[in-house]
């Protein structure tokens, strides 16, 4: 199969005109990530997408959303996922990073860039 450059561009541009309807979720589990999930293990908050796809890098665009230090307040987090619906629906991506707690003074941004090769 052939896959031109314009190709994996477009890819790239489809790919970010759908963002819109994109969302990113926070989540406190800890279970190991592995190709069986389908989601996060104990998701508690969910936001869409802010402002448009960053396209500033050829092949890729990336997706933000903003968590406020009142959705935070109180939270560990140790998850974040990204999605294509607001509640339920299978992820596209899930991450794992140290234990973060929120104890109501800070806010939370999460960038993902997604690529295509």
């Amino acid at each position: 199969m052939v896959f031109c450059v314009t190709g994996v561009s477009g890819a790239a541009i489809a790919l970010g005109s759908y963002v819109g309807t994109w969302y990113i979720g926070i989540g406190s589990g800890s279970a190991a990530i592995s190709s069986s999930r389908s989601g996060l293990i104990a998701e508690t908050n969910r936001a869409t997408m802010t402002g448009s796809p960053d396209y500033t890098v050829l092949y890729q665009f990336g997706v933000v959303a903003d968590f406020s230090s009142t959705t935070l307040s109180g939270n560990t987090l140790k998850e974040f996922g990204l999605f294509s619906a607001s509640s339920g629906n299978k992820t596209f991506e899930v991450e794992g990073f140290a234990t973060q707690t929120f104890s109501g003074s800070e806010e939370c941004q999460i960038t993902i860039t997604i690529a295509s090769f």
